[in-house]
């Protein structure tokens, strides 16, 4: 369960522009998309279920899993080159070789793990890296849809965007909506796809979804790893300063 409580709402009509402005029961007065006031009447303010958490609903994890669920199957890995790997592979295997020599090992147990160590440590860095800008993805499509505007997926009226997420009756269609500061959509049935179908409609064409090289910050952290493993290698083979 997440931390933010899904809650019974009410809805108005805008008198000036007829969108939907939710209440949830902490103010009387309410400002419209148009910029236009809406007060709350009191039969609505003094409603009993205004306000409500709904314990069995989670919409806050509900719309966080949809939103990972298509940046992960969207987002493009800014990984680096194969050819730089492979490169990189080729330099750790001669290294590798020369230190197995100098130190009158074996060359070609030296040049494989001279291999291994100019793939597997760059490997694991460029991954963390990659998980990291997937973080950065997430948190970027979480603002990009709170900067779309808001609609009842059935009847398409204009929603003021909630303060938190909730459960409320469409008051144009009658549909039972649950809204979220991000998306909505009908709360009947399994919500899972609709919301994930909802969210990738709204982040489409979205730049951050588009495949980005490594930043020279990342090829730093990427080349020190990769100089720094082979480095302690001659070292745990030869001893400092890799001379007798």
């Amino acid at each position: 369960m997440s931390d933010v409580p899904t809650r019974e709402l009410a809805a108005l009509r805008c008198k000036e522009c007829s969108a939907v402005v939710l209440v949830d029961g902490s103010t009387r007065e309410l400002v419209c998309l148009c910029g236009g006031e809406v007060r709350v009447p009191k039969r609505v303010a003094d409603d009993l279920e205004l306000g409500r958490v709904l314990p069995k609903l989670d919409v806050e994890r509900e719309v966080r899993e949809a939103t990972d669920a298509v940046v992960e199957a969207s987002f493009e890995m800014p990984l680096p080159p194969r050819l730089v790997l492979g490169g990189l592979a080729v330099i750790g295997a001669v290294i590798g070789g020369v230190v197995w020599s100098r130190a009158g090992g074996s060359v070609p147990l030296g040049v494989v793990v001279g291999l291994a160590l100019g793939v597997l440590p760059v490997g694991f860095a460029s991954q963390w890296l990659a998980t990291i800008a997937l973080g950065r993805a997430v948190t970027n499509a979480s603002a990009a849809l709170r900067g779309v505007s808001l609609e009842c997926p059935k009847c398409a009226v204009a929603i003021a965007r909630p303060t938190g997420p909730g459960v409320v009756k469409c008051p144009s269609c009658h549909e039972e909506l649950v809204v979220h500061p991000e998306v909505v959509v009908l709360r009947g049935g399994d919500r899972r796809e609709p919301l994930r179908t909802e969210i990738r409609e709204r982040l489409e064409g979205q730049a951050f979804f588009a495949p980005r090289p490594l930043a020279p910050g990342d090829w730093a952290i990427v080349l020190g790893v990769w100089a720094m493993t082979l480095a302690t290698m001659a070292i745990a083979k030869l001893g400092a300063p890799f001379v007798d």
